[in-house]
This record gives C-alpha cells, structure tokens and sequence, in this order.
C-alpha cells in the first residue's frame, strides 16, 4: 500500500451531510493548540484527543473545546495516531496535529464537501512548514498530497514509530483537496532541537535493532552528510538563515539517533 498511489479508485457513495471525527495527539501542547481547534470548527463533529501525560493543562483545554480526551502512554507516533482513529465514531477521520491549522480555504473546501457528501474514501492536500514564523518553501520540506482526510474502513495508519503515513488499497486513489494545512513546527531554535531529539529517540531504537555495531565515526559522518543535504542537495540556502538552522537541526537529530543507538548496543554487549 501507497500513501501516494495513483491508481484510479471507485468513487465513494456521496451522502450529502457527512460527520468528520477529527483526532489529534498531544503532549503539552497548551500554548499552541486552541488554533487548532478553533479551525476545526464546523468541520469536526467530534474531536478525539490521545494524549501522553500532559502537565500543562493540554487536556483541561480541549474538554472545555468540548473534545473528547483519552490517556496512553506514547509508543510511538503510528500507534497512537491509529489508536485515536479507532476511537472515533464516525466514519471519515482528519488526522491533525496540535501544531497545525486548516487555512481558510481548506477549511471551506472541507465545509462545501461535508455538505454536498464524500465523493472518494481518500483525500490529500497540501502541507506549509513554518519555522520560526518564517514560511519554509524550501529545504527538502516542502510536502504535497500528503493524506490526512480518509474513509477509516478502507484506510488506516502504519505503525512505524516515526514517518508514519496513512496506508490503503492500491485500487484507491486519493482526490486533491484545495486549501493548505499550515504547519508550525518551532517557535524557536531550542524548540526545533528538542523536538529533534524527541525524534531521535525514536529512531535510535529502530537503529538499534538493526545494526549489530556502530562505528564510533557514524554519528559524526552521517550528521554531516544530513546538513548538506537540506541545505545545498534540498536547497535550504535558498530559505535564508531559517534554511541554515533548520539544516542543523536535521543534522543534530540525526547524530543524536545514531549516538543514542550505538550507546545501546554498547550497554548489550553488542558495540
């Protein structure tokens, strides 16, 4: 299965008036996520939250949004994206982060859908990147088509701890919504390079299991190599010193997966 195939697919029965459960995982998003919410209004008929033990009030403000909030322990970002979407009751699921907004006409492109009825079971748009409020147009992160709006019987999420994508029938193809999802990553470069590692983390334990022996010199080579390859190879230069930091901060998070995987197989004996 393909997040981006393009086999054409049979077109879902349009039933004018169709619910939407939105979903978003959470971990001590207070400051950010009432935007989110507030773009979700007259889209979302519920609002499923999994959240992994805030401490800033994240859960207190999405009950009084009228959400509906559950606890788990984070596993990984497939799972709990997945675990959310089996919560919800209606049928077509939108999968947002609490970093990230509807732009106004994604969200009446959404509203005149709703209304009229769901003509595929898979829809894709577009995704900006900000970072430190500077819009991101380039170094490797401009995305499009990227799913986030599907019919939950025939589509699911992976469970990939990390790059997780939304996966269906081959047989299906996704329909192009017009609007954007805003994307607000970091407000600042100590942002980026903990979310960074919270990712790192992630990826050292897939690492660590694959690799039987880490050269003390991988950590230092592959950063390297992830710092030109999004500044010159994805064209982060052209993105200014936003560009620069936001190189660096792929290249940190990938020393820190690949150090934090080398000191695990040194702890089993294996490095």
């Amino acid at each position: 299965m393909d997040e981006r195939t393009t086999i054409p697919q049979d077109e879902a029965e349009q039933i004018p008036g169709t619910h939407i459960s939105a979903t978003i995982i959470t971990n001590n998003e207070a400051s950010i996520i009432k935007r989110c919410l507030k773009s979700l209004e007259g889209i979302a008929d519920e609002i499923i939250v999994v959240d992994s033990g805030s401490t800033d009030g994240t859960p207190d403000i999405c009950r009084k949004a009228g959400c509906q909030v559950y606890q788990r322990r984070f596993t990984g970002y497939g799972i709990q994206r997945q675990y959310a979407a089996s919560l919800c009751k209606h049928t077509y699921i939108l999968a947002i982060d609490a970093d990230e907004v509807l732009d106004d006409e994604l969200r009446q492109t959404i509203i005149k859908l709703k209304k009229e009825g769901m003509t595929h079971r898979v829809y894709a748009f577009n995704i900006m990147e900000y970072y430190f409020g500077h819009k991101v147009r380039h170094t490797g992160l401009k995305r499009s088509g990227m799913i986030r709006l599907f019919n939950k019987r025939y589509a699911q999420w992976n469970l990939r701890d990390v790059r997780e994508q939304v996966t269906f029938p081959e047989s299906l193809r996704p329909q192009k919504l017009e609007g954007t999802l805003l994307h607000f990553r970091a407000v600042n470069y100590s942002q980026m390079l903990l979310k960074e590692l919270s990712q790192a983390r992630l990826r050292a334990a897939a690492l660590a299991a694959r690799y039987n022996r880490i050269s003390p010199l991988r950590p230092h080579i592959t950063a390297i190599a992830t710092y030109f390859k999004y500044y010159i190879e994805k064209g982060g230069w052209m993105d200014g010193r936003t560009g620069a930091m936001i190189a660096q901060g792929r290249a940190y998070g990938t020393y820190m997966a690949w150090k934090i995987a080398r000191k695990t197989l040194r702890e089993n004996g294996l490095c």
